[in-house]
């Protein structure tokens, strides 16, 4: 709300002083509006450090245009009056200009942050409260380190949902990914998801403990669809460090 009140009042003030620049007819308006129009054309393309840079320099140009073409007509103290109000129109109008710019920016900047805090904050999933991808990598870098000092086993879990339908799908998905909550140890393993894909990181455990856990999704599985045939294929890997668990899950 605060953002949009500012951006208006930059605009307001704009269109001001660009439309008194233009009905006052000052002495050579013609040039500094090319040179205004030129602008709004050629500071949004520039980089940051520049933009200001270009709108002084836009202005000391236009300045030195103004005292020399006076100079040149010997004009009277009516007439340097006009080049001046024509110079502060000419002046405000481009500062203004760079001032919205500025806060355009500025305004995408704190979006953009914004969108990257929700993102890291945003851990679960609130439909099946598995991890994100995001945390889930994070969280596992972890879980690796524990399981290397501990001289124990980590076990990446994967289950490709092979049942494919459009209507049901995603429903299909969601209902997995709960079951996998429910089976697996909430202190100690870690569980995220992708599009068509469920990944479980099963830590301080072996291959048996591994098919434990995995026999708990299936009866599950089994008794909330009542399917008799897998909905999903089952890979297992044995994980040793964090290059090696991306490598398999971003697969």
């Amino acid at each position: 709300m605060r953002h949009n009140f500012f951006a208006g009042i930059f605009i307001l003030l704009l269109l001001t002083s660009g439309w008194f620049f233009v009905f006052l007819e000052l002495p050579l308006f013609q040039v500094g509006l090319i040179i205004g129009i030129s602008s709004l054309l050629i500071m949004p393309l520039l980089r940051d450090r520049f933009v200001f840079l270009y709108a002084i320099a836009a202005i000391l140009i236009y300045g030195f245009f103004l005292a020399i073409w006076l100079f040149k007509m010997h004009g009277s103290a009516g007439m340097q009056l006009d080049y001046i109000y024509n110079h502060l129109l000419f002046t405000s109008f481009i500062l203004l200009y760079w001032l919205l710019l500025q806060h355009m920016k500025q305004t995408g900047y704190e979006n953009a942050s914004l969108k990257k805090q929700v993102a890291l904050l945003q851990k679960y999933n609130k439909q099946t409260h598995i991890l994100t991808f995001h945390e889930f990598l994070d969280q596992a870098k972890w879980t690796l380190r524990s399981v290397e000092r501990n001289n124990s086993q980590a076990w990446l879990v994967c289950l490709d949902i092979t049942y494919r339908h459009p209507y049901i799908e995603k429903n299909l998905q969601e209902t997995v990914e709960s079951i996998v909550a429910e089976a697996i140890r909430s202190q100690f393993d870690l569980a995220t998801s992708t599009t068509g894909r469920v990944y479980i990181l099963l830590r301080d455990t072996d291959e048996t403990g591994v098919d434990i856990v995995l026999g708990r999704i299936m009866d599950k599985t089994k008794q909330r669809m009542n399917m008799i045939v897998p909905i999903y294929h089952v890979s297992k890997r044995l994980i040793e460090n964090e290059n090696e668990l991306k490598q398999v899950a971003i697969k």
